[in-house]
């Protein structure tokens, strides 16, 4: 069924979360809902383009255009992070205890608690990650696997001590 979000910017990511359906998108756009109707536009404190959004250890967490970074707990009230980065963020998800954000520029960081976040050494500048998420592979490993520009698949541990597309450990 088509629903109303009462907007006309691009709406580029979904979670849910505590109860609560958050979508983001163009110009700083968060919307939410509690029943999948009713939306109602919060505040993101932020004109940059958000394009990713997860809820994991009782945090939702926003990334967008020049390495934004936004966290609630409530989906209401918004919160800018340092991402230390000024390149585009696309995918965010949370799993095995911590987020992960990927985006241009080869970037890929991460953090237990959406405040703090750690540049991991994987990509090359000229990547472009714009999905992530996680699961467990064939032999059991919990892994995060992204996805880039020209094709590109990278899969590694959760623990950040094997990539599984070279079969290399660091």
């Amino acid at each position: 069924t088509s629903k109303t979000s009462g907007t006309t910017d691009n709406l580029t990511g979904v979670t849910y979360g505590n109860g609560t359906f958050v979508v983001v998108g163009a110009s700083g756009t968060i919307l939410t809902t509690t029943d999948g109707t009713t939306w109602t536009s919060k505040t993101s404190g932020t004109t940059d383009n958000l394009t990713g959004v997860t809820y994991g250890n009782s945090t939702f967490v926003v990334v967008g255009a020049s390495g934004t970074i936004l966290t609630s707990s409530d989906a209401t009230t918004w919160t800018s992070r340092t991402s230390g980065k000024t390149s585009h963020l696309y995918g965010v998800t949370y799993a095995y205890s911590k987020f992960m954000t990927v985006g241009a520029s080869g970037v890929i960081l991460h953090s237990s608690d959406g405040t703090t976040w750690t540049q991991r050494e994987w990509g090359s500048p000229e990547d472009v990650f714009y999905g992530v998420t996680h699961g467990i592979d064939k032999d059991s490993k919990e892994i995060f696997m992204l996805v880039s520009d020209e094709g590109g698949i990278l899969s590694f541990c959760s623990d950040f001590n094997c990539s599984l597309s070279s079969g290399e450990t660091s």
